[in-house]
């Protein structure tokens, strides 16, 4: 089979999505799918080419850069010109030498045209992945929904919010929910206090942290002023946690880390220099090794007031570490029991959470840290997730017959 994966990034560049698309090309690879990726140009990289992954897995970067969440309309507007105009000349060139069987296009636009205007065009098949509903207003919004979900094959959404909300507002019948997927192999967790000291030294943090800290991990994109916003209130329940624990506690040892960056950190940055436990905060900006982070955490918080399918919980999960979250998008049902639920804003509530678990027993902790790793290897494992998103692709009716 024949697919061509069409996202404005896919790593490394930044984002879940892009994450995703990557990580589902490689596991479609696994499974002998010859996939070609077209996206937009990494901020890692300055050259447009063609990245050979394996021998089924290779990268048709664009000649730019995706823009930022907070750029002007216009640069957006011209984006979504550049990007249509150049991925369609790009599925032209890659159908004279390959029978494409379908097109597997990711939100955000302009991904889902492109692979409508291909159907109309040539009578390709695709697939259709709606990541999130930010979308830049309702007309955008509609127009996706009524022009590429309508016409689509099938309809991945990657969250209950999303599903429940085309059901209850649209009539439409070809919505499958399929979650992000998370690779296992990647992440770990420390097994003593020999590793922990061993992986904070590898971090080059040993001047900040020591291997008998409670550590909590806040790892997040600050893009968005809304995420930020969940980010101070953590870190002012955090202050209030901290006040109230005994004086026979030692609260020196008990660390908060921020790892992320985006244009709205300067307010974060801020509320961390002005808090009077700042000594207990680290802002470690934007990392690359945050699975090290999360081996050696012992909870990990996402108290956003938007959020769909968050990788980071399942980063975590992944990692044997429970999580604090808000109960936006799919995390109440991503974490269920194995951590704890907060309103959004709620602060007292997210003291007493975090509260309640700094009293549980090692053993109690380790438990939930087991549930957690079960928990998502049982539901978003990549293996389990590829395997319902080939049935997808390998559907007889969605194959592209007449091509053949």
């Amino acid at each position: 089979m024949n697919l061509i994966r069409i996202s404005t990034r896919i790593f490394p560049d930044k984002g879940g999505p892009a994450k995703q698309a990557f990580l589902l090309s490689q596991y479609s690879a696994k499974n002998l799918i010859n996939t070609m990726n077209i996206a937009s140009l990494p901020k890692s990289l300055d050259k447009a080419q063609r990245t050979k992954i394996n021998s089924n897995f290779q990268i048709y970067y664009l000649p730019f850069h995706a823009p930022e969440d907070d750029a002007p309309f216009i640069t957006k507007f011209f984006f979504f010109l550049k990007f249509s105009v150049f991925s369609f000349m790009k599925i032209l060139k890659i159908r004279k030498k390959h029978n494409i069987d379908i097109i597997h296009a990711h939100s955000p636009i302009p991904s889902g045209y492109i692979a409508y205007i291909c159907f109309k065009l040539f009578h390709i098949p695709y697939v259709f992945t709606m990541h999130g509903l930010d979308y830049p207003n309702s007309l955008f919004l509609n127009t996706e929904i009524n022009l590429t979900l309508k016409n689509a094959r099938k309809t991945i959404v990657v969250s209950q919010m999303i599903l429940n909300y085309l059901k209850t507002n649209f009539a439409l019948n070809n919505i499958v929910w399929i979650p992000n997927g998370i690779d296992l192999r990647k992440y770990y967790s420390v097994s003593d206090l020999a590793e922990k000291e061993k992986i904070i030294r590898k971090l080059d943090i040993a001047q900040k942290l020591s291997k008998d800290n409670f550590i909590i991990s806040y790892i997040g994109y600050m893009f968005f002023k809304q995420k930020v916003r969940g980010m101070i209130n953590f870190l002012n329940a955090f202050s209030l946690f901290l006040d109230e624990l005994s004086s026979s506690v030692d609260k020196n040892k008990i660390k908060l880390i921020f790892i992320g960056d985006g244009p709205f950190s300067p307010l974060l940055k801020n509320r961390i220099k002005n808090s009077r436990h700042q000594d207990s905060i680290l802002f470690m900006g934007k990392r690359k090794d945050v699975e090290d982070f999360l081996a050696i955490s012992d909870l990990c918080a996402l108290t956003s007031y938007i959020e769909g399918n968050p990788n980071v919980i399942l980063e975590a999960m992944a990692s044997k570490v429970p999580c604090i979250g808000s109960d936006v998008g799919d995390i109440k049902f991503m974490i269920e029991n194995t951590g704890f639920i907060v309103e959004p804003g709620n602060i007292e509530q997210i003291k007493q959470k975090i509260l309640h678990y700094f009293e549980l027993s090692k053993k109690e902790r380790k438990t939930l840290g087991e549930e957690a790793y079960n928990k998502v290897k049982t539901h978003f494992s990549m293996e389990r997730i590829i395997k319902r998103l080939l049935a997808v692709y390998e559907d007889p009716y969605q194959l592209n017959r007449s091509n053949k």
